[in-house]
């Protein structure tokens, strides 16, 4: 099993001659040159460097990708992570950090981070990946937008059911084809899944157990 996550600093053995792939550069110079506020960007905002751990028979050990970026983890799916894009506001970016081939999204709809949900899935239908974009209108009301990964453009979908979420506090699980998420802080008697080939919303109800926490295990 191989878990990937972001750290503020590269460990001391790191060699000051490794080539460290710093993405929000690359996925610029692909573009347009940089603005003086996206210069003022790379040099103000907080650099996370990707790592991983493997773990093997119970042991875990933790490398180093050699790759910098500015956003944090929206999401990940078979290896591929979702990155937010601090140099586009509500863009994110698709890598896959051993071969670091990016695919920069557009923006989707603003929104307040506490006020939105990312997910990542895999249509075994079309063999497309997609990207679900959940955030909450002016009103309140939970809304839903989908991008296919490589298109250019959002589209809106059926969204969850009004009161179905109380909060995004955790990032949504993809397994099965579906991807899945907690809807409330507290206290859940069930998880909402949406599938990524039908792009339908479900309540899949819990079992009850007192003082026990919710496990989802596939």
């Amino acid at each position: 099993m191989v878990l990937i996550f972001l750290s503020k600093s590269i460990q001391q053995r790191t060699s000051l001659n490794e080539n460290i792939f710093r993405v929000n550069e690359h996925v610029q110079s692909d573009q347009e040159p940089f603005s003086i506020f996206q210069r003022s960007i790379l040099e103000r905002e907080q650099k996370f460097y990707m790592q991983f751990m493997e773990i093997i028979d119970g042991k875990s050990m933790v490398k180093s990708l050699n790759l910098c970026c500015l956003g944090q983890i929206r999401a990940s799916c078979n290896g591929l992570v979702l990155l937010e894009n601090k140099l586009k506001c509500g863009g994110s970016l698709v890598i896959n950090p051993v071969s670091r081939k990016l695919v920069p999204l557009p923006p989707g709809t603003i929104s307040t981070p506490r006020d939105e949900s990312f997910g990542f899935g895999f249509c075994s239908n079309s063999e497309e990946y997609k990207v679900v974009h959940l955030f909450r209108n002016e009103n309140g009301y939970v809304e839903c937008e989908i991008i296919n990964v490589g298109s250019r453009s959002w589209r809106p979908t059926d969204r969850p059911s009004d009161g179905i979420f109380s909060w995004f506090g955790t990032v949504p699980v993809f397994a099965i084809g579906a991807l899945n998420w907690i809807p409330h802080s507290d206290s859940s008697e069930y998880i909402v899944s949406m599938g990524v080939d039908d792009e339908r919303f479900c309540k899949i109800p819990l079992r009850y157990h007192r003082n026990g926490r919710i496990s989802i295990v596939f």
